[in-house]
């Protein structure tokens, strides 16, 4: 790698340390979202959809709805979301959007939507992958957790998600992509692309300077999984950002 894609990277680094953030994080798409008379609600509606509509169709599935039904109901309730400016009910200084999410799915779920026939719905005006979406179902336990539960699993590996994309534009962003390919690949519970000697000879990288990179990477990821996860809070304390991605990572034991 050359000392040029070094440098992009490091000042692609320093930038974002220094609060370059990215243009649709999760609260402006609410705020976007949440102004019904706005020319681009349903554009943030539909970005919000994208990042956030998978713990929503895990819960509902776990209710012992189909995955057809699953699919209509998650897009029913981002665009119950819209109206009547419900979105306006979260906002930083309340508190956790995850919170705020569930509670409104459980709400929604037990009003009349649930029991309208189908030809009534407006279904398909937001688009979901609801074959990603049941594949990602299916992958997580049969029995053991109970829709809440579930919810956070999904919830917490789709943060998971957000961070490493944006980690993955850092690199891309500097051109570094092919090192981020390679070390991510060396993540636990990833499939290698190489061993690490033939990473550092295709980079033209030593050994030693691999390992740096790797472990530089694993702290940005850190960075961006934190600031990701502060997106979601009310104005959070490092304390509280810590208890939450503690609390995330908790999921994955239970």
């Amino acid at each position: 790698m050359s000392n040029s894609t070094v440098q992009s990277l490091d000042r692609t680094h320093d930038e974002a340390a220094a609060g370059v953030q990215f243009p649709d994080t999760m609260w402006v798409m609410v705020q976007g979202a949440a102004d019904p008379s706005s020319l681009q609600a349903h554009q943030a509606l539909e970005s919000l959809c994208r990042a956030y509509w998978e713990p929503i169709y895990a819960f509902i599935r776990r209710t012992g709805k189909s995955s057809h039904d699953a699919e209509d109901l998650t897009q029913r309730f981002f665009i119950h979301l819209l109206e009547g400016n419900r979105l306006g009910h979260a906002a930083p200084e309340k508190g956790k959007f995850r919170s705020f999410l569930k509670r409104s799915i459980k709400n929604f779920l037990v009003d009349d939507w649930r029991c309208k026939p189908a030809l009534e719905r407006s279904g398909g005006l937001l688009e979901i992958d609801a074959e990603r979406g049941e594949s990602r179902y299916h992958h997580e336990p049969a029995d053991e957790l109970d829709p809440e539960k579930l919810f956070e699993r999904v919830w917490a590996r789709k943060v998971i998600e957000l961070a490493l994309a944006r980690l993955r534009a850092d690199y891309e962003a500097a051109g570094a992509l092919p090192l981020f390919e390679h070390l991510h690949s060396f993540l636990p519970g990833n499939d290698p692309l190489c061993t690490r000697a033939e990473a550092a000879e295709r980079l033209e990288m030593s050994a030693t300077a691999l390992d740096t990179a790797f472990h530089r990477m694993k702290k940005r990821f850190q960075e961006f999984l934190r600031k990701e996860i502060a997106e979601t809070l009310g104005s959070p304390t490092k304390k509280e950002i810590e208890s939450e991605l503690a609390g995330l990572m908790a999921v994955f034991e239970r």
